[in-house]
């Protein structure tokens, strides 16, 4: 994997490519009939012919059907790249699930592993099911990623955290959590080894083509 230092100027410049897309988004959601996202008034170009095709997948809220097992998924406004962010250089990037897995050597203490994983998510899914916003999503017909939810109550799970927003990305690239609450990486953080002197920030194309 190929790493680059970031300037200040490159994060305000990504800030802003960030905020022309939050606003792009808005505009598609909000004023759909506007002429000016006609694709004619917008100059078609191979640079943006695929952007021109998927115009709903801009619209925050939009439903798309997914093989299985994703399924139906209401979708925020796309956005050029996907992002992550870290506070510090790790060996390797993986998820809860793989990095727990990797530090087990027995194939049948790992699949144990994997089992005690599993069931727990199940039971999770068990627990929030009857939940009125969770009934209300399945009432209309939109997938439950339960593992994705319980990843984010401290579950072991084979997913990865991303987000189209670089604003969020650089949240997590330059803050702690600890006891319950986050604040600002400070000086004694950054300082304490050489993989912690900088924060990370993963960043890959979400279409290819624009």
């Amino acid at each position: 994997m190929n790493y680059r230092d970031i300037t200040s100027g490159d994060i305000r410049q990504m800030l802003e490519e960030n905020e022309r897309d939050r606003q792009f988004g808005e505009t598609v959601t909000t004023q759909p009939n506007n002429p000016n996202l006609h694709p004619i008034n917008r100059g078609l170009t191979t640079d943006n012919i695929i952007r021109e095709m998927m115009l709903d997948v801009y619209q925050d809220g939009f439903t798309m059907q997914y093989p299985d097992p994703v399924g139906v998924v209401i979708l925020q406004p796309q956005r050029k790249f996907f992002y992550r962010g870290k506070s510090e250089m790790y060996p390797f990037t993986m998820s809860s699930l793989g990095r727990t897995l990797k530090e087990i050597e027995n194939e049948s203490e790992r699949g144990e592993e994997r089992l005690v994983a599993n069931v727990k998510c199940l039971q999770f899914a068990k627990l929030i099911q009857p939940m009125e916003n969770v009934r209300a999503f399945e009432e209309l017909d939109v997938t439950v990623q339960y593992d994705a939810i319980a990843q984010h109550y401290g579950f072991k799970t084979f997913l990865m955290d991303m987000t189209l927003d670089f604003e969020v990305a650089l949240f997590f690239a330059y803050c702690k959590y600890v006891d319950g609450k986050w604040s600002p990486l400070t000086t004694n953080d950054t300082e304490k080894k050489e993989e912690k002197k900088f924060g990370l920030i993963f960043q890959n194309n979400s279409l290819v083509l624009i």
